[in-house]
């Protein structure tokens, strides 16, 4: 029996996918970030259009673009499929894909979206950007992992597909970063670059902190480490395993837990028009203390437990949508 087309057109963007980050692990490729953000667009496109036809009753039809036509005999309107000047049938853009997805229960969320939306304008703006701009790179980075992280979880969701031959651990950008550092403080970032970086920042500010399976940037922070450390830890890569789980000590501060409380308190004035420390306030804080994902006590005196002082999730912030009124 043959495939199902949605099924060919997936694996098609997942090919698609594979080169895009094949190419942006090679670090002696010029243009790789503009040439991974073709390619990862092209792949989302596709995926997108293979989910509308396999959740759609009218199936491939629902991706054409139709118009209306006179009937200059007859003066009768019909609407007829548009074809692209080769004269092959014209199928929607990656914007419309995204809205009608986004639309679907199973469909993406507002992260996902607006994380599409920054490739395209990468895409759209390439030929204004200065590529030796370290800090643009950096923020570029944050981008490019957090798409292909949502591409994955969207294909393996949607079609089921497999990415153990997917290699997205290669960063080539730390060492650039460790030497350049200085010379990008030291020296001004384009207009353009300027106002992308800006652009991001705005978007992270007005989606604010999320829960879902989707993120709109990751961050990317390097360590460089010059000798053996006996806390370091040994990872291997495998490329199926049933189960990961992930566990830290109980007095060291895990990833994720740097907020203290006045920083916290900051944020939530920020996050939020009315904000006031007011005892329900403090009632639901009591209670999201005990939420190990959102807060973790970290003791001065671990063997007796004393002198404890909390530091929390940064997703703990929407935790008070019920109770205050977002800016």
């Amino acid at each position: 029996m043959p495939r199902p087309r949605y099924e060919k057109i997936a694996f098609k963007s997942r090919a698609a996918c594979i080169a895009a980050v094949e190419t942006f692990n090679r670090v002696s490729v010029p243009y790789r970030e503009e040439a991974f953000v073709i390619l990862m667009m092209n792949a989302w496109e596709l995926l997108l259009k293979a989910k509308i036809i396999k959740s759609s009753q009218k199936g491939i039809r629902d991706v054409f673009v139709f118009e209306w036509k006179t009937n200059e005999e007859t003066g009768r309107k019909r609407n007829t499929q548009k074809t692209a000047r080769s004269g092959a049938p014209m199928t929607i853009g990656i914007e419309k894909c995204l809205n009608l997805v986004r639309s679907m229960p199973d469909g993406l969320d507002s992260a996902c979206a607006m994380n599409i939306e920054t490739l395209m304008e990468v895409r759209d703006n390439a030929t204004h950007f200065v590529n030796d701009d370290v800090m643009l790179k950096k923020v570029i980075t944050e981008i490019v992992l957090a798409s292909v992280k949502n591409y994955v979880i969207a294909a393996q969701r949607w079609f089921g597909m497999s990415f153990s031959d997917l290699n997205i651990s290669t960063i080539p950008l730390s060492f650039d970063l460790d030497q350049r550092v200085a010379e990008a403080v030291a020296r001004r970032s384009s207009e353009d670059s300027i106002k992308f970086i800006e652009y991001v920042n705005r978007n992270e500010r007005e989606l604010g902190p999320t829960e879902g399976i989707f993120a709109y940037t990751v961050e990317v922070r390097f360590d460089l480490m010059r000798k053996s450390c006996e806390e370091a830890v040994k990872s291997n890569s495998v490329k199926e395993a049933p189960s990961l789980t992930v566990k830290y000590e109980p007095n060291v501060l895990p990833n994720g837990m740097d907020i203290e409380y006045k920083s916290l308190l900051s944020r939530l004035k920020n996050y939020y028009s009315n904000f006031k420390p007011t005892p329900e306030f403090h009632a639901r804080m009591v209670e999201l203390k005990k939420d190990d994902r959102l807060a973790v006590e970290i003791f001065n005196d671990p063997l007796r437990k004393k002198n404890g002082k909390f530091f929390y999730n940064a997703n703990i912030i929407r935790r008070f949508e019920d109770m205050f009124t977002r800016r």
